[in-house]
């Protein structure tokens, strides 16, 4: 019986794995530096020789999509921090 061929899905996945993979390997080595978060603390991991399944660190290909996407800034939007009023919203009795 002849074994079927992937699947594109299949193969999108095994693609974003290994990318994945290479990167993670890279960061250790130096090659690349750390893009977000879960990169920076598995190469804080491997630095301090914690044993380290690289597996734990690779995402779904939906969660990489979700990671990597950045909100773009608006520009109408306040920036301000908020800060309390002098005056109380409900006034004390």
């Amino acid at each position: 019986m002849r074994s079927r061929r992937p699947s594109r899905s299949d193969r999108h996945r095994a693609t974003v794995y290994a990318i994945q993979r290479i990167r993670l390997e890279g960061l250790l080595t130096g090659a690349y530096t750390p893009r977000c978060d879960r990169e920076a603390m598995y190469l804080d991991l491997c630095r301090r020789g914690v044993r380290v399944a690289i597996e734990d660190f690779i995402l779904s290909p939906a969660l990489l999509l979700l990671e990597t996407m950045t909100p773009e800034p608006d520009p109408e939007a306040d920036n301000e921090t908020f800060t309390d009023p002098a005056e109380p919203a409900i006034p004390r009795s």
